[in-house]
């Protein structure tokens, strides 16, 4: 699962290219006082932390930013007493996180509403929202199958412009995204401890291959939790907070 969590990592690290779109998530602070006046965390979502975040912008009126500290922190990984189970947890995991979208009609009320925030601004942060939420439940579907349905779905699409240019477009964007995924390999591999040397040549190799499954993983556990908890909240059969199970071993 190692795959899939760096490649959500760079993906979020994507949308973040400026401090403008910082956002609270999992590890943060906040002095006592702007928690008591924004009304402490909210009870009412499942994405407490992103809440955090929208609840104390517009209550200062924009005046309210996301500062990172580059600081070391440790965190349990998923993991159940077997194999199923835990892929099992770490989809509803994602599927949590994906549910954010919660926080869109709180979000666009605010947007019509908070004239004491420049109009841009508002907009700004309105369309982000919506961006991010539509790529993480549409783009990996578009990406691995688009070049496949279109003209499946439309017979007449090969005869236009863009249905003619399309098969070099897509093949660029996958080089592209090839190129990206051999970054993410040799960035991974800086970053992980070293492997035990007991370990046989073929884990090894094995552990290097297990990045071809990067576009199976970005759809399971990405894509589809993503289209699943948007689903939910659009058929009004809401999710409830769930801790996710992890069990921590010692050495």
């Amino acid at each position: 699962m190692r795959v899939n969590a760096i490649s959500t990592a760079f993906w979020q690290l994507s949308e973040m290219v400026t401090s403008s779109k910082y956002m609270n998530f999992a590890s943060m602070t906040m002095n006592l006082q702007s928690i008591i006046n924004i009304g402490y965390w909210p009870l009412d979502k499942v994405n407490d932390d992103s809440g955090w975040f929208w609840k104390a912008y517009y209550f200062f009126n924009g005046d309210y930013k996301v500062i990172p500290h580059f600081l070391p922190l440790s965190a349990d990984a998923v993991q159940d007493k077997t194999t199923v189970s835990t892929y099992k947890n770490q989809y509803k995991q994602y599927q949590r996180w994906a549910y954010g979208i919660e926080h869109l009609p709180f979000v666009a009320k605010n947007t019509f509403t908070k004239k004491t925030i420049p109009f841009v601004h508002r907009m700004d942060r309105l369309f982000f929202l919506i961006q991010s939420n539509v790529t993480w439940a549409a783009l990996g579907f578009i990406v691995t199958f688009g070049g496949v349905l279109l003209p499946l779905l439309n017979p007449f699409f090969k005869q236009t412009v863009i249905g003619y240019n399309f098969p070099r477009l897509s093949s660029l964007i996958l080089t592209v995204a090839l190129v990206g995924l051999f970054t993410s390999i040799w960035v991974e591999a800086k970053l992980a401890p070293a492997r035990p040397t007991n370990w046989p040549i073929w884990k090894k190799v094995l552990l290097t291959f297990q990045w071809l499954l990067t576009p199976f993983l970005i759809i399971v556990f990405g894509t589809i939790p993503a289209l699943d908890a948007q689903t939910r909240l659009m058929l009004g059969k809401y999710l409830n907070f769930r801790v996710t199970i992890k069990e921590r071993k010692h050495a």
